[in-house]
């Protein structure tokens, strides 16, 4: 290896390379090793003494025969080799020719025998330099500023082909798809473009008009920017238009232009970005939005679960989706894609399946592949052709709780996308905006059905006799009329407070003290009604029998005449978060019914107790 003029050169067998040295430059300062063959010992003599002593960066190396001169320039590196013509074995032309065949070397023909056609020959025989002998001190300054000169421009064209080679490694190895255009010819594509585009050879695409690929509706823009940019006007060096596939869909791309060379010719350039998802992306968010607006027009759960896998099947191209409701403990797959006929199917929220996950979970499940999560069941893999590979289950929350999931599945390990992911959970916020609206209308429907009814009792409790009619009626309009699935009624007798009437059994009789714990101990005491959403919070809340389930929220109304607690109204329930205001105002209008009803009642009494005395 040999340090040259701002350039490593390192030289191999036939092959010259090289590498860039920290500048880049030519510097005549660095060492110029010169090869220089003649027959004659003096004048080898002397064109070594004056070249050197003019010249100190040049180091002459001479040699007597061009056999002598050939071994040499393959056992090291020279920067020039400086040959005579006339000489025993073998001519200056002769040994030209043959050092081409093997090396890249500037040769230059010092020769006594100077004539218009030993230079034409010189010059056919890839000599770079022709200079005649003369025996004067003035042809060796010739000789050494033509030495100069030629490695110089070897160098140089090294240098630049070093520069084009690193730069077409540069633009074939990208990971962008990547083309090159001169005059509107397509020049070079790297790897890169002929997969983007499905082309399996170079020659399909190179040779061709850079027009001919894109879409012919965005060719007019594409053209008129170019000439644009051919007139030197300024245009943005980055545009976006739709490519042709050669065994498929149209391909959005976003062009990226730079100036450049390519072969010594003026060039553009083109960096690509695939932009085909980005825009397909957008395509289904737009037609998300409106089955958003047919979502909300849905009248029923099941049309919901209708139009979310039509909308799963138009926009993401599934064809094995599902959609399941949470029901009590269960979760209940009412309707799916893929399977014709379709039946029911429920999975235990205490059991396995991915499904079930989602909603223990509240989170999205993305399995890359099945066979890997232990989670994975499927009670219709029977009618499938495949075993789904890969799953994708997507919560539908309201509010805290998980109400549905939307499962879908394919039958590639690890087949769904980001942007499909987002979609899926995009498609989940729009059927849980459907689903609070739905809740929200039977809610209130519910509200006005109970308000009804609590009217239409009324009448029952204030027509009772005693207090234990007022009692008897108020669980039955409680249980029966507002539909309360776990009612009590407790007395305040001095020091306790007492269940007198509960349609759970166990709890008649149960008597808890004033100054203790208890949700409807706090009723009493503070004379207000407590709402509880969750007990398991609630340190006051206490399970009335050991081993009994724990219910997890409460509801307690006291009822008061003249100021004082005479009785609280008690809702519980296994369900978190299941009492609202709603049924604190209905709990409350029964209690003003109850404390009027027993306001007449006591009146009675004290008539009565009067009427004796």
């Amino acid at each position: 290896m040999k340090r040259g003029i701002g350039i490593t050169y390192l030289q191999t067998g036939s092959e010259t390379s090289i590498a860039l040295g920290s500048s880049g430059n030519i510097d005549s300062e660095l060492d110029v090793e010169v090869l220089h063959v003649d027959d004659s010992e003096d004048l080898l003599r002397f064109t070594k003494l004056f070249l050197e002593q003019n010249n100190p960066s040049f180091k002459i190396t001479s040699v007597r025969s061009p056999e002598k001169a050939f071994l040499e320039i393959g056992n090291k590196h020279y920067d020039c080799l400086v040959s005579d013509y006339n000489m025993p074995s073998l001519d200056g032309l002769e040994l030209a020719r043959k050092i081409r065949e093997k090396y890249s070397i500037p040769i230059i023909l010092y020769t006594g025998q100077g004539s218009e056609e030993v230079a034409e020959q010189a010059f056919r025989a890839g000599i770079d330099s022709y200079i005649r002998k003369e025996m004067h001190p003035a042809n060796y300054h010739v000789l050494g500023q033509s030495i100069k000169n030629v490695v110089e421009r070897h160098r140089a064209s090294l240098l630049l082909a070093e520069s084009e080679r690193r730069y077409r490694k540069l633009v074939e190895d990208s990971p962008l798809p990547m083309s090159v255009t001169s005059r509107d010819e397509i020049v070079f594509v790297n790897q890169k473009r002929l997969e983007l585009t499905g082309e399996k050879r170079p020659e399909e695409i190179v040779g061709s008009s850079g027009l001919e690929s894109i879409h012919p509706e965005d060719r007019g823009h594409v053209l008129k920017r170019l000439r644009s940019r051919l007139n030197g006007e300024e245009v943005s060096s980055v545009t976006s238009f739709r490519l042709l596939r050669s065994n498929g869909p149209v391909i959005y791309v976003e062009d990226h232009m730079s100036d450049t060379i390519w072969e010594g010719e003026p060039a553009v350039l083109h960096s690509l970005v695939d932009l085909t998802e980005h825009v397909m992306y957008e395509k289904q968010l737009k037609a998300l939005h409106r089955y958003g607006a047919r979502l909300q027009g849905s009248a029923e759960k099941d049309k919901i679960a209708e139009i979310s896998l039509q909308a799963i099947e138009e926009l993401m191209g599934f064809s094995s989706a599902s959609f399941g409701v949470v029901e009590c403990e269960e979760l209940v797959f009412t309707h799916a894609l893929g399977l014709d006929p379709f039946r029911e199917v429920r999975y235990s929220l205490n059991g396995p399946g991915i499904s079930v996950r989602a909603v223990n979970t509240s989170e999205t499940q993305h399995i890359l592949d099945t066979r890997l999560d232990g989670d994975y069941i499927s009670y219709y893999a029977e009618k499938l052709e495949r075993i789904h590979l890969s799953e994708l289950d997507v919560p539908v929350r309201l509010d805290s709780d998980v109400v549905a999931v939307i499962n879908v599945e394919h039958d590639e390990v690890d087949a769904f996308s980001s942007n499909q992911i987002r979609l899926l959970e995009l498609l989940a916020i729009h059927v849980s905006s459907a689903f609070k609206r739905l809740h929200e209308e039977e809610r209130r429907k519910t509200y006005t059905r109970k308000l009804e009814a609590l009217h239409r009792c009324s009448t029952r409790i204030a027509s009772a006799t005693s207090r234990a009619e007022i009692y008897d009626n108020a669980l039955d309009i409680m249980k029966d009329d507002l539909g309360y699935s776990w009612v009590g009624i407790g007395r305040v007798e001095e020091d306790c407070l007492k269940y007198i009437r509960s349609n759970h059994g166990e709890y008649n009789g149960v008597s808890l003290s004033l100054d203790g714990p208890g949700v409807t101990v706090r009723a009493v005491r503070t004379g207000l009604t407590q709402l509880v959403s969750d007990t398991r919070k609630e340190p006051g809340y206490i399970v009335i029998k050991e081993g009994y389930k724990l219910n997890l929220s409460e509801l307690a109304v006291p009822v008061m005449v003249d100021g004082q607690a005479l009785l609280v109204l008690n809702l519980e329930s296994e369900r978190l978060d299941d009492f609202d205001e709603e049924d604190v105002r209905l709990m409350e209008l029964l209690s003003l019914h109850i404390a009027s009803a027993l306001r007449n009642i006591l009146a009675l009494e004290e008539r009565a107790l009067y009427d004796r005395r």
